[in-house]
C-alpha cells in the first residue's frame, strides 16, 4: 500500500447496525485481554451506527481475521452497498479527507485495492 499521509484510514461512511452486530464485529478483533486493537483495526458504535477505522502502518490485509472481513461484508450488504471505501482521515473529530480510496471491503468480505496501492 502506498504511504498514507493521514493518521487513519477511515470508512467513507458508518454502517447501520444493531448493538449485537457491533459487538460481534468487535469480538472478531480481540485476541486477548491486553490486545484490544490487533492489526490496526478499530470499531466504534454511536447511535445505531458502526464506525470502522484502520490505522496506518499496519499490515491490515495480511493480519485481519477472516471473521472480521466476513461480518463487515454482511453489514455492508445489509446497508444496501456492494462495497465500503476506506480513505485517509484524522481523529478528533473523525474527519475523512478527499483522498483516494486506499482499499475497499466488498460485500462478500473480500478486500480490493486500486492498482496504485498494490
Amino acid at each position: 500500500m502506498q504511504n498514507c499521509p493521514y493518521n487513519l484510514i477511515i470508512a467513507e461512511r458508518p454502517l447501520h447496525a444493531t448493538r449485537e452486530e457491533y459487538e460481534a464485529l468487535k469480538a472478531t478483533l480481540k485476541f486477548g485481554p491486553k490486545d484490544l486493537r490487533p492489526n490496526g483495526w478499530d470499531v466504534g458504535y454511536i447511535e445505531g451506527k458502526v464506525y470502522i477505522v484502520a490505522q496506518t502502518g499496519y499490515r491490515w490485509k495480511q493480519l485481519t481475521p477472516k471473521a472480521f472481513n466476513d461480518l463487515a461484508g454482511i453489514l455492508i450488504a445489509k446497508n444496501g452497498l456492494d462495497h465500503l471505501d476506506f480513505r485517509g482521515g484524522r481523529p478528533a473529530p473523525l474527519v475523512i479527507e478527499s483522498s483516494p480510496t486506499y482499499f475497499r471491503i466488498m460485500d462478500n468480505g473480500s478486500l480490493w485495492r486500486p492498482a496504485r496501492n498494490r
